[in-house]
């Protein structure tokens, strides 16, 4: 049985998509936990709703704690042999468990990995991971190297657990990035890795959303979930290039909160040659990659301060942006709806 746990707060607009993706699953040995976070809205209502219309489904509430504890909650009462993540704003496949338990089972794989679609109002990406099966504490380090720099281990989401290799449970004093830190703790369980290139996963990119709505980054939170992954990835893989990688997505993340917390070039300029002077040995490391230092170099300092500008003069001009990208997403939503349409019709005859 495979167990789909999914945690719920104030997500009304989207909840009953999300569940109606998940009891027409083609693969029907699951149960379906739904973890309400104290939910202010209707989300309760229909949880009940739906628990009556599928006896699959079980619902439980609790006191808001945020996504990792109520992630913990579904993990504690899940009875499945494998633990399938959903968020309630996002939706999956109808063949989506069926494609990756039959994987599972036929490889012995702990971990099984899809590709996911991403929505948002600009349009449509698809995001492919690659496909593969990886055996071994070698075979896996090397696949990381490859791939952990491209977020594979950032999400719980897009993932078919063993139960049984799930023995460290989420970390919730992390408001974000929780799911990265519970998958490099797991991976010291895990013996097998297989890798499907089918996007399975439908990810709704939404600023609303519960991680961006409730939070904005803090350093202090960054620095201990950096040097939590560091420390446990160090510790398995003695890899360089994962260690590089890791510090790569740390400073790429210190660079981009700088940009968004910042209101003006000067506060900016500032920022950054603090970020130089606290991170210079993690800076001196990762510029050997060439991959990071692009977003410190004097040029590229002078594009963050066109977009600070820009950002400031949208705020004069918001309801004509507004209205062009009302404009521009009504016909491209169209259009990308209709090449999503065709992408799930050639999935499904797979």
């Amino acid at each position: 049985m495979v167990s789909i746990i999914v945690p719920v707060y104030n997500a009304e607009k989207y909840l009953s998509r999300c569940i109606c993706s998940l009891i027409n699953q083609t693969y029907t040995n699951i149960e379906i936990l739904l973890i309400d976070d104290g939910s202010t809205d209707n989300s309760a209502i229909i949880c009940q709703d739906f628990c009556h219309i599928d006896e699959r489904i079980k619902y439980y509430r609790k006191e808001n704690g945020g996504v990792a504890s109520a992630r913990n909650c579904g993990i504690d009462y899940a009875m499945g042999e494998y633990l399938f993540f959903v968020d309630s704003d996002d939706y999956v496949a109808s063949n989506a468990v069926e494609v990756l338990w039959a994987a599972a089972t036929n490889t012995g794989a702990d971990i099984t990995i899809c590709g996911y679609v991403c929505l948002s109002r600009t349009g449509v990406v698809e995001v492919s991971f690659g496909c593969g099966f990886f055996e071994g504490r070698d075979e896996i380090s090397n696949m990381l190297s490859e791939k952990i720099g491209k977020a594979i281990m950032n999400t719980c989401w897009g993932k078919l657990y063993k139960s049984e290799v799930v023995l460290e449970k989420m970390d919730s004093s992390f408001p974000i990035g929780e799911d990265w830190v519970f998958n490099i703790m797991n991976l010291k369980n895990v013996h097998s890795i297989m890798i499907l290139e089918n996007p399975l996963y439908r990810y709704e990119f939404r600023n609303e959303s519960i991680t961006r709505s409730k939070y904005r980054l803090n350093n202090k939170i960054l620095d201990k979930m950096y040097h939590t992954i560091l420390a446990e990835s160090e510790v398995l893989y003695h890899s360089k290039k994962i260690t590089s990688e890791i510090q790569q997505m740390y400073l790429q993340s210190i660079v981009v909160d700088a940009v968004m917390t910042t209101h003006c070039w000067i506060q900016l300029k500032k920022a950054l040659n603090e970020i130089k002077k606290k991170y210079a040995t993690e800076i001196e490391t990762a510029s050997k990659n060439n991959k990071v230092d692009f977003l410190l170099r004097k040029r590229r300092t002078s594009f963050l301060a066109m977009y600070l500008r820009f950002k400031h003069i949208a705020k004069k001009i918001k309801f004509g942006i507004i209205y062009l990208k009302y404009r521009c997403q009504k016909v491209f939503k169209k259009d990308a709806a209709e090449n999503l349409v065709q992408k799930e019709c050639s999935y499904a005859k797979k």
